[in-house]
């Protein structure tokens, strides 16, 4: 890989951001040409996993320490690479045997663990003082670097008592512990948890749903209180409902459509994580389609639609997207055709790449189409949030999963291009399809991206997707206006996304005249809009990809070009 040295200097970050997170930016610091300042604003949670890595970077030579309670500073200088570490064992999983011990009921049980530190920096090694008051003793066998596990005589709180405890620099230890007291009728109150709502799943809302399966209702206060004060008297019982396991990454993105579309997911069965969209539309294809069969792509339109199903071998039929009609599908022309052989109709709003806008008429007519013809509409919809103060989804379309797939993606939204992270929606039949193709070609998204791809969906705010998705795009759109106004080009102010489409003067015999002039002799590279159909040959599209710097560079050089 081809990459640039990083030059590090001052960052912020909210202190009750991911530890994870955290602790991978400090690492990377003493690689950095000025090494690396953090500070940590507001209140900081679970410390004493920051200060775990802030010991393991020293032990392995970096100048890393805090400054003061919010600031860490990491000087460059790279790390020794002779340095013999020993690895210890994971406090936390530990904490699934203390559970079981805690629920044991044979009194002369004993478990032995290895290679867990009486003197330990991981943070959830307090679990052995969490549950000595639930009837587990810890005994340490320094000679074997081992713990071992036994019933203690007495549980030093009544089973009546409630038992009390501030998590906050432990809150990955509140899932076993609420489990433990629930199953035990122990009454219990736990605080400082407020990294768990922000964690890739809404980590307080699972432990509700789960413990309801045993008659069990679990309070929370707020963001950061766990409770249950009475039991009934029949809990824990067992009905016979699955215990579900969370897909922490399909969670993320139901929470996602929840927020910015207020449509309501079932993040197990109509959510599919993608390794971006393009692989979704081979997927899509594949599942729905055999060779001969026929899809409706639009025109201009994305050219992977079609590149796709020409190597898939169905067959291909163009839809008019027309300026006149604001980009918007021809639905008089659509039912004139002979739709008898139609599998698919792949449609793109907020459009690529004329910028025109996705109405709910659109939606609400492309749902009755779809359902007259028995034809799956799958919508492409990534720019939603992108220059767009109100964003739709087909999704929000009553009937629309029964009948239609969406894709969405973070590159746009979240700014994560290359990160490879989108989504498909739909109904569970639908889904199992999709997924029946896709986990016979890939194993799905890295771990360590969909974590960072959950983070980014649930804890962005709305001043971050105004600044970025508006404000940002907006200057960029300002300067693209004005290359669009040199050129003499026309073009729709309402357009949204992250394109600016414009035709191109009369003068010009077809759209290459002014491109190419464009490119050798302002040395700037405009798309022509024939790429995307023939419905684009007098047109052109400008990218707000670009920082405004560039953007301002190649505004310049145009300008000296055409005299303006």
């Amino acid at each position: 890989m081809k990459g640039h040295q990083l030059k590090g200097g001052n960052i912020q970050l909210p202190a009750n951001v991911s530890s994870q997170y955290i602790s991978a930016l400090l690492m990377i610091g003493p690689m950095m040409d000025e090494g690396l300042t953090m500070h940590l604003v507001g209140e900081v949670i679970s410390r004493p996993y920051i200060n775990m890595t802030v010991s393991m970077m020293q032990t392995f030579g970096a100048n890393i320490a805090w400054v003061d309670d919010q600031t860490l500073h990491v000087a460059p200088g790279g790390y020794h690479d002779d340095v013999i570490y020993s690895i210890e064992s994971d406090w936390s999983a530990a904490s699934y045997w203390y559970e079981i011990m805690a629920l044991t009921d044979d009194a002369d049980a004993c478990i032995t663990l290895p290679w867990l530190h009486k003197e330990s920096l991981q943070g959830d090694s307090a679990v052995q003082h969490f549950f000595a008051p639930l009837g587990v003793k810890t005994t340490f066998d320094e000679a074997h670097g081992s713990v071992m596990l036994t019933r203690s005589k007495e549980a030093r709180i009544a089973p009546n008592e409630v038992y009390e405890l501030d998590l906050v620099n432990q809150p990955d230890l509140a899932q076993t512990l609420v489990v433990t007291c629930a199953l035990l009728g122990q009454p219990f109150r736990f605080t400082g948890l407020q990294s768990l709502r922000i964690k890739e799943t809404d980590r307080m809302a699972a432990l509700q749903n789960e413990l309801l399966k045993l008659g069990i209702t679990l309070g929370i206060e707020g963001d950061e209180v766990l409770y249950i004060h009475h039991y009934p008297a029949n809990a824990p019982h067992y009905n016979g409902q699955p215990i579900a396991t969370y897909h922490d990454h399909r969670m993320a993105m139901a929470g996602y459509y929840k927020r910015w579309y207020d449509v309501d997911l079932d993040w197990a069965t109509e959510i599919q994580p993608l390794i971006g969209s393009k692989e979704g539309i081979l997927h899509v294809t594949l599942a729905f389609c055999n060779p001969g069969d026929e899809v409706l792509i639009p025109n201009p339109g994305y050219p992977t639609y079609t590149a796709i199903n020409k190597i898939l071998g169905t067959k291909i039929t163009y839809y008019d997207l027309r300026e006149d009609n604001e980009w918007q599908p021809d639905f008089e022309a659509l039912e004139k055709m002979d739709l008898s052989h139609v599998k698919l109709m792949w449609t793109n709003y907020p459009n690529m790449p004329t910028g025109g806008v996705a109405k709910m008429e659109t939606y609400e007519r492309l749902v009755k189409f779809a359902k007259d013809h028995n034809i799956v509409v799958v919508n492409d919809n990534p720019y939603s949030l992108i220059l767009n103060e109100h964003p739709l989804s087909i999704m929000q379309v009553p009937g629309a999963k029964d009948c239609c797939i969406e894709f969405n993606s973070l590159s746009k939204s979240h700014n994560m291009p290359g990160w490879r992270v989108a989504m498909i929606s739909s109904n569970k039949q639908f889904i199992s399809w999709i997924l029946k193709v896709k986990s016979n070609i890939d194993n799905g998204c890295f771990r360590g991206i969909q974590l960072a791809a959950a983070e980014a969906m649930l804890n962005n705010t709305d001043e971050w997707h105004r600044e970025n998705n508006i404000t940002n795009y907006r200057r960029r759109r300002d300067i693209a206006e004005q290359i669009m106004q040199v050129l003499d080009c026309k073009f729709d102010p309402n357009q949204v996304g992250m394109f600016l489409w414009g035709k191109i003067p009369e003068k010009y015999a077809d759209v290459e005249d002014l491109t190419e002039k464009i490119l050798h002799e302002a040395r700037v590279f405009i798309t022509p809009g024939f790429i995307f159909g023939s419905n684009g040959k007098r047109y052109i599209r400008i990218s707000l990809c670009a920082k405004d710097e560039k953007m301002k560079e190649a505004l310049e050089r145009i300008r000296k070009v055409f005299g303006k």
